[in-house]
């Protein structure tokens, strides 16, 4: 229907708004009167449910998935990473455990002397890198470097 100014009236929720009077007119008066047609009417159709109305405030509630107990384990075991250095100290290398999904397709292949070998698959897959070589400079170092880019920024 049309408003007061000759245009259709659009309701907060999108819909138009049916207006009688001057003034809107409430969708359950409209359905009752239809209703009311209907039944004076030789066919009668039934009934259709009346759409579920959402409040409009609801509990705000947050869905909780438990984790297995053994990737609870897994992840307390590989919350740190594994370290392999050499005798002297010189090599270190670093590795965390990569997807599962790689584990399932990688294994070792083992040979003994006679015609025989063996397969071991692998559980778990770990990338391994190497951890640079970085030396910790102490207070007194810092302080030296600090004093000689000042007197080399002076001297210019």
């Amino acid at each position: 229907m049309l408003g007061l100014d000759g245009k259709p009236v659009i309701g907060p929720d999108g819909n138009f708004v049916m207006m009688q009077d001057g003034r809107p007119v409430k969708r359950e008066e409209v359905k009752k009167e239809e209703d009311d047609v209907e039944e004076g009417s030789s066919s009668a159709k039934p009934k259709e449910p009346a759409p579920k109305k959402r409040k409009p405030f609801q509990k705000k509630t947050r869905q909780i998935h438990t984790i297995p107990e053994e990737q609870r384990q897994l992840q307390r075991e590989e919350r740190y990473p594994w370290v392999l250095e050499d005798q002297s100290g010189q090599e270190t290398w670093v590795g965390r455990i990569e997807n599962a999904e790689k584990s399932s397709m990688y294994g070792l292949f083992l040979t003994s002397t006679s015609t025989e070998f063996y397969f071991i698959p692998a559980h778990r897959w770990y990338k391994m890198q190497k951890r640079p070589n970085t030396k910790t400079a102490t207070m007194e170092e810092v302080e030296a470097e600090v004093i000689t880019r000042r007197v080399c920024r002076i001297q210019f």
